[in-house]
């Protein structure tokens, strides 16, 4: 299942194959940020895949939670032990976007989709600005641009039309610097950009880094 964009997965459920005697009783599940690697469901602090169980008969529905809850794009179903033949009916729980990050730190999110207006130069470009990241060597613990002026930015291309429900941001990794207040902007094809707004007024917000959002 391609499920179109980023998204936290919580739970499957499973039936057989109606009108006939046919369903899987155990399976494996996968998934992917890219269709392309895939990496087994693990349970906490194991090694092997984990083994879900599916149906014993034909319409009765199979639900399997998991814990913890999936973030990818892509899931697979690979069917371990089935009933006459492999035959099956699926549903998927969980949201787009959620509260579930959608990348900068676990870089789901590549180098390359994240861009800034100026940099200070090579060590200070826009990929340094991941959540968490360190000052390493040369390398700067966050993006700075090249001038403190009110036309700098900072852009991540989330690769297709995304749920957005939070923004989490840091200051620069061992250095005394940080931003204090911001606006938002958006876009569907990256040329032209909309202000977040205020739903119960029409000017910009402006956000306050110190006040959690949630």
């Amino acid at each position: 299942m391609d499920l179109g964009s980023y998204t936290r997965v919580t739970g499957v459920a499973t039936q057989g194959r109606n009108g006939n005697v046919q369903w899987v009783t155990e399976y494996r599940l996968q998934y992917s940020d890219d269709g392309v690697i895939f990496k087994f469901c693990k349970e906490p602090h194991h090694t092997s895949p984990k083994l879900f169980f599916g149906n014993q008969d034909t319409d009765s529905v199979a639900y399997n939670r998991l814990s913890p809850p999936i973030a990818a794009r892509y899931i697979r179903i690979l069917p371990v032990v089935w009933h006459n033949h492999i035959s099956m009916r699926i549903e998927l729980y969980g949201c787009p976007g959620c509260t579930s990050p959608l990348g900068m730190e676990n870089r789901a999110i590549s180098d390359a989709q994240i861009s800034a207006s100026s940099q200070e130069d090579v060590n200070h470009a826009a990929k340094q600005a991941r959540l968490r990241i360190k000052a390493d060597g040369n390398k700067s613990g966050g993006w700075s641009a090249r001038r403190d002026d009110f036309s700098q930015w900072l852009q991540v291309d989330l690769g297709s039309n995304t749920k957005v429900t939070r923004v989490a941001t840091q200051g620069r990794n061992q250095r005394d610097e940080w931003v204090t207040k911001y606006r938002l902007q958006y876009s569907y094809g990256g040329v032209n950009f909309k202000f977040y707004k205020i739903k119960e007024n029409r000017y910009l917000m402006e956000i306050q880094t110190a006040t959690p959002l949630y």
